[in-house]
């Protein structure tokens, strides 16, 4: 049985769901982190009832429990952050006189070393995506590619690089078409401090490199855009440099009404919640209230004004 939550933390869960509009979803993250935390302080002989008595120790024994019970380096991070949370409102409503919580830093971050693959699950692995490239084959003859099997492509060539010709992943993402040169069976490649080498390709990296290039000039003549792009009607997306293209105008737009946009245009049939939105863009231990999602939305309505029915 959990502990009940005193008046304080009550009308801070009260606070967010009216003032800031906060999901009953997130509220509910929120009380479950607040009834853990009154629960360990019943333990350790205080409550929240009494939250001036607490100092920074305490926040940081909590921290220190959680890790003990195997508890994610990245809830414990949550949990803290919804104790600094309450502190802030109670600061903020002159209930308390000090905020220890703000003194308590998140734990670190894990580092999870990469796993990497031996020969056979190399092999395994670039001949399944060659099986999934396989069908942009007889794209050529169609004039027409699905936009999944072309990332397959493009997918299986960078592989291919990777593995058969020992390029840094750096290396072979900055490569420009001028780069590669297949018929010769070699790469240019610009390394570490700026200098140049000349890198042998595979007979299989060949194959994959010239499919690639085919795929995409098809791409490009029937404007599919599988490069952080999104076309619909008129207007264009770029996600790389968060350009809006419209007919006769290119409008760059702040980083989170950018992502915001791109978000809703690559689901038009779907209807996202506020705090869906919010979690994604905003991230979940985002403190700004939800209808920050509404004012974005207004200022692109207001932004786009004339291209209405496009978008």
């Amino acid at each position: 049985m959990t502990m009940p939550l005193p008046q304080n933390a009550e009308d801070f869960l009260e606070w967010m769901a009216v003032q800031k509009g906060f999901s009953p979803a997130t509220v509910a993250a929120y009380r479950s982190d607040l009834e853990q935390f009154e629960e360990w302080l019943h333990r350790e002989q205080h409550t929240l009832a009494r939250p001036g008595e607490l100092e920074k120790y305490h926040f940081q024994d909590f921290s220190a429990y959680l890790f003990h019970e195997g508890q994610a380096r990245s809830s414990i991070s949550r949990k803290l952050s919804a104790l600094r949370s309450l502190y802030r409102y109670l600061m903020k409503m002159n209930r308390i006189d000090a905020n220890p919580a703000k003194l308590v830093r998140n734990p670190k971050r894990e580092i999870r070393h990469p796993v990497t693959l031996n020969v056979d699950q190399m092999f395994s692995l670039l001949d399944e995506a060659g099986a999934e490239a396989a069908g942009t084959e007889g794209a050529e003859k169609e004039k027409a590619v699905d936009r999944e099997r072309a990332a397959h492509t493009r997918d299986l060539a960078l592989a291919e690089l990777l593995y058969g010709s020992g390029l840094r992943i750096s290396e072979a993402l900055n490569l420009d078409v001028d780069d590669i040169d297949p018929a010769s069976s070699v790469v240019r490649v610009m390394g570490k401090g700026s200098k140049e080498r000349i890198a042998p390709l595979s007979d299989t990296s060949v194959r994959a490199l010239f499919l690639w290039l085919r795929v995409r000039a098809l791409l490009r003549r029937s404007r599919i855009y599988s490069e952080n792009q999104i076309r619909i009607g008129e207007v264009t997306l770029d996600y790389n440099t968060l350009e809006v293209r419209l007919p006769g105008e290119t409008v760059v737009l702040p980083q989170k009404e950018f992502y915001l946009l791109y978000k809703l245009f690559s689901y038009p049939n779907r209807i996202f919640t506020r705090q869906e939105l919010m979690d994604e863009i905003w991230g979940f231990d985002s403190e700004t209230s939800p209808r920050t999602v509404d004012v974005h939305i207004k200022r692109l309505r207001e932004r786009f004004e004339q291209f209405a029915r496009t978008l």
